[in-house]
């Protein structure tokens, strides 16, 4: 699933997978490299999200050379588990890149969060190519 949604005065890019993806991390935005493992949320913290099957197979990424944003230095990057959804294949593990403009005026708006899909390895890689390549807006 990948949707692109907007509520309110925030912009959400959210991406999800099944119930197999158990392991999460958080990602240096500079570089690309493992941080820390990330809890089960849910909510928002400042660093890119990278989601994963527990063998690697399968991953989920998500990078943005402009979050977290100067005003919200602790939010950007959202994940959120469902393992508690009952029936076969319903459990979620999703992310979301988030952009808040307040107030929110009328006009255009221009926002990059790359959605990375692979394997672990082939995550990880990208995600370290992108943020050495690309380097924020001011």
């Amino acid at each position: 699933m990948d949707v692109l949604t907007e509520a309110g005065p925030a912009l959400r890019r959210t991406t999800g997978v099944g119930g197999r993806a158990s392991s999460s991390s958080r990602r240096d935005r500079h570089d690309g490299h493992v941080v820390a493992p990330l809890d089960d949320g849910p909510g928002e913290q400042p660093l890119p999200v990278i989601i994963a099957t527990p063998d690697g197979q399968y991953a989920l990424g998500v990078y943005s050379a402009n979050l977290p944003q100067p005003q919200w230095p602790k939010a950007g990057y959202g994940r959120f588990r469902y393992a508690h959804l009952k029936g076969d294949g319903n459990a979620t593990v999703k992310w979301n890149c988030v952009y808040r403009v307040r107030p929110a005026a009328a006009g255009d708006y221009r926002y990059t969060c790359y959605s990375i899909v692979g394997t672990l390895d082939s995550v990880q890689k990208t995600m370290t190519k992108l943020a050495r390549q690309t380097q924020p807006r001011s």
